[in-house]
Parts: structure tokens; C-alpha cells; sequence
């Protein structure tokens, strides 16, 4: 699942490290540092944590919320038991931290929401994943009208139901599916939001991919003073993350927007 898949992809990454409480030593895992401030309920800890990993924020925070689901689907445990209440609460611990460490409010409403969820609900999420599987597939295949329904899907599944990524992922999708079909000005609406969702969340990885398909789609609809200001936030943004691929990909198209 693509989402398991970023998830994956962000713990392994190199994170910078902040003091534990008083007797721990650091941990080399930041999954496992998140746990111990949880145990000592260091919220400012925690704080200073995610300010300062703020990439892997939501990622962290949605591997205890899919895990009390995965409990749940499986059989192995029931809504109300212990150890998922317990996974659900350290879900909510990090991200009411990693709110107030990325000056942001959805984190914390996303966690609230995925812990409430209904049985229905839930199956909801489940399809929201699903459809969004399907659109990167139809994305390969070139079946462009298919990755737009089903990115649309995904997105109208997510949206009632606080899932703020699921939301981003579906309007991420349906602007790439939009663009790739030569429709670039219809395209900028979704992919806007996408982005500033992306943004707000804290997902990096995901807004540079979304700030890709902005600018294309901006110079594309010759929106060039969009193109241009988007183009500013992605040079700094992939400066920051070290990402040479896209760096040069947003030098060429600023060379290509100059020369207009």
C-alpha cells in the first residue's frame, strides 16, 4: 500500500536526535525515541522532536493509528480493549506535539478522527487506500480516465472522515491524472490543494512531487506568475531536503520560464 510505503521509507530515514528524559540514552531508532518520550509524557520533549523531524511526524503518529486498525481488522483485539486504546492514545499524545511543533491543526484532527472511526468507517478508510492503488496503477497503464475516477474516489472518501493524507493523496492524484490528460488548467485547483495539505501535514516528500506537477501544470496553462512563485518554494524546498533530481528538474524550468 502506497501510504505503508512512504511510511517505510521516512522511519529508515537519517533523523536528527533530541534529549530524552533524565537517564535514557539517546535511541538510534526514532520510532523507539518517540516511545520513550511517550512513556515519560514529555510533551515539550516531544515538541522539539518533531520540530526538529518534521517529516516523519504523521508518519509516526499514523503506525500506531493503522496498528490499533490492523488489531482491530485482524480480530486480535476490539475497539474498546486495552492495547488499542493504548496505541490510539500515543497517537493522539504526538500528535497534539507535533501540532504545536508545525504550527498546524490537522495532525491532531486527523488522529482524533481515525480513533473514532465507526466499523463502516474504517471500511471507509480501507477503500479510500484502495481506490488510490487503483488510480497509480491506471497512472502506469496510461488509462488516464480511470486515475482520474478512481483518484476522485479516493478523495471523496477521505474527505468526510478527517483523513487529511487519504484527502491529499486523492487530490494529488486526480491533478496528475488531470495534467497527464492535457488538461493543465483544470489541473491547478487539486494539485493547489494538494499541496498546501501536504504542507500542512508536514509531508515533505509528498508536496515536492505535488509542487512538480504545480509548476508543470502552471506553464503549461501559462500561468506564469504561479509557475514562478511555486517554483521559489520548490527550489528552497528541494535545497532543504538535498533532493539533486528534483533541484535540477526546477533549474530547467525556471531556465524554460526566463525564456519567456
Amino acid at each position: 500500500m502506497f501510504r505503508s510505503i512512504v511510511l517505510t521509507a521516512l522511519l529508515l530515514a537519517p533523523a536528527t536526535y533530541v534529549a530524552l528524559p533524565a537517564g535514557q540514552e539517546p535511541a538510534q531508532d526514532p520510532a523507539i525515541q518517540y516511545e520513550a518520550l511517550y512513556a515519560a509524557g514529555d510533551h515539550a520533549a516531544a515538541v522539539v522532536f518533531f520540530r526538529e523531524n518534521a517529516a516523519r511526524a504523521l508518519p509516526l503518529i499514523d503506525a500506531h493509528l493503522e496498528g490499533a486498525l490492523a488489531k482491530i481488522e485482524s480480530g486480535e483485539a476490539k475497539p474498546d480493549d486495552e492495547s488499542t486504546l493504548a496505541l490510539f492514545a500515543k497517537a493522539r499524545f504526538g500528535a497534539k506535539a507535533a501540532d504545536e511543533a508545525l504550527a498546524t491543526v490537522l495532525i491532531g484532527d486527523y488522529a482524533a478522527a481515525f480513533s473514532g472511526w465507526s466499523q463502516e468507517e474504517q471500511a471507509r478508510f480501507r477503500g479510500g487506500q484502495k481506490a488510490f492503488g487503483e488510480h497509480r496503477a491506471a497512472m502506469k497503464e496510461q488509462n488516464f480516465e480511470l486515475a482520474l475516477t478512481k483518484a476522485r474516489e479516493c478523495r471523496d472518501l477521505a474527505a468526510p472522515l478527517g483523513d487529511w493524507w487519504g484527502l491529499a493523496m486523492g487530490l494529488g492524484g486526480e491533478g496528475q491524472a488531470l495534467l497527464a490528460a492535457g488538461k493543465a488548467e483544470a489541473a491547478l485547483a487539486p494539485l493547489a490543494r494538494a499541496r498546501l495539505l501536504n504542507h500542512e501535514l508536514g509531508l515533505e516528500g509528498s508536496e515536492l512531487g505535488v509542487l512538480r506537477a504545480f509548476v508543470d501544470a502552471a506553464l503549461a496553462a501559462g500561468k506564469h506568475a504561479r509557475a514562478e512563485a511555486a517554483l521559489e518554494h520548490a527550489l528552497a524546498l528541494a535545497e532543504r531536503r538535498k533532493d539533486e533530481a528534483a533541484l535540477n528538474h526546477f533549474r530547467a524550468q525556471r531556465q524554460r520560464l526566463g525564456s519567456r
